[in-house]
């Protein structure tokens, strides 16, 4: 043992990535005419040939410009990002940390006694997904039953399933770590989770067109395609990822968080410090972030993070190669988010913004 848990056991982490802040504020501004053409043209044929229902791409290059475009999506409905709300969650724990309410080292056991190995497991394993938890969602049993689940069938299916693995032995993706950490936020802000989200990031950032998801918003969202598998509610997710937004407030968003803006640099230098090899080929996870190498050969790299459900798919991220922000938001099938994100990144002109927002060392 070292430290609360195991030694870590798994494939081999990745170097980690270094943010450099932009030096710029957030600007809605457009690009000029020959960029904007060029993404014009790039999105249409995106629609064309991916078949999505409805798509949303954001695109935004800190100094330059904020292009941004919407295929298939009624007036008045909002995407729905999924997994990529968890960096929400994430952000709201780390200003914790920074305030001393918790540490990231805190063993879980300080909010679940009863949780199995809560003793040896840290609020950090929980953010990274290596708290060796099962996910609930998963379960045929919990699917079935057609809607968000409480804290405490989230527990109750942890104790009886137990842990896969020592905690920080290994790592494997858990919706149930994150419906911790929400219940984390609520017991030690005793506030919801979602209202501490609009408390400390929604609103700080006057992000209007942003909103977690609840019950009674669902008719607000973009639906997911059908025929992609047995359809989830979209409120199922809960502090996993149920949060909607617009491509522009999103992409402010993860503007704000890389130039410390809503941590200080050191937090956020943490969430891409070690980074754990995923499901695929090139694909790691830090504290709440993914990282993304590019298989196509053009050393593409995403920093961000990817969401999917059946019949939806989405992702925002920085690109350091081409200096600009994506966001993109679908319904249809999830796995064509990251080809969509390349193909506009491919077609941005070669101009540079007078700053020089982030780079991968």
């Amino acid at each position: 043992l070292s430290g609360l848990g195991c030694d870590y056991e798994g494939a081999p982490v990745r170097a980690p990535v270094r943010i450099e802040a932009p030096s710029d504020t957030f600007d809605e501004k457009a690009f000029t005419a020959e960029t904007s053409t060029a993404l014009d043209a790039a999105f249409a044929e995106v629609v064309e040939k991916s078949g999505t229902t409805s798509l949303q791409v954001t695109v935004y290059r800190p100094g330059t410009g904020l292009w941004s475009a919407g295929h298939g999506i009624e007036p008045g409905r909002t995407p729905f990002w999924a997994s990529v709300g968890k960096t929400f969650i994430a952000v709201t724990i780390m200003q914790l940390a920074e305030e001393g309410e918790l540490s990231l080292d805190d063993p879980v056991v300080r909010w679940f006694p009863d949780l199995p190995d809560a003793q040896r497991m840290t609020v950090r394993d929980l953010l990274a997904h290596t708290a060796g938890l099962p996910s609930a969602n998963e379960s045929e049993e919990f699917r079935a039953l057609g809607r968000a689940l409480t804290l405490d069938e989230e527990l109750g299916f942890v104790a009886e399933e137990g842990l896969l693995f020592c905690p920080g032995s290994m790592w494997r993706y858990s919706n149930t770590g994150y419906a911790l950490l929400g219940a984390i936020i609520e017991r030690t802000t005793g506030q919801p989770w979602r209202a501490a989200i609009a408390d400390r990031v929604i609103d700080p950032l006057a992000l209007d067109r942003t909103f977690p998801v609840e019950t009674d918003r669902i008719e607000a969202l973009v639906p997911a395609a059908s025929g992609h598998g047995a359809p989830v509610p979209l409120d199922a997710p809960g502090a996993a990822g149920a949060i909607a937004a617009d491509g522009a407030d999103m992409v402010r968003f993860w503007h704000a968080l890389l130039t410390g803006d809503l941590v200080s640099t050191a937090s956020r230098d943490a969430m891409f410090a070690k980074l754990y090899p995923m499901f695929d080929n090139g694909s790691y996870y830090g504290l709440g972030t993914m990282v993304v190498d590019v298989p196509d050969g053009s050393g593409r790299t995403l920093v961000g993070h990817f969401g999917g459900m059946p019949g939806l798919g989405a992702l925002v991220a920085w690109s350091p190669r081409d200096r600009a922000y994506i966001a993109v938001a679908l319904s249809g099938n999830g796995d064509l988010s990251g080809a969509v994100a390349n193909a506009m990144l491919r077609s941005l002109p070669g101009e540079r913004s007078t700053t020089d927002p982030a780079r991968q060392n």
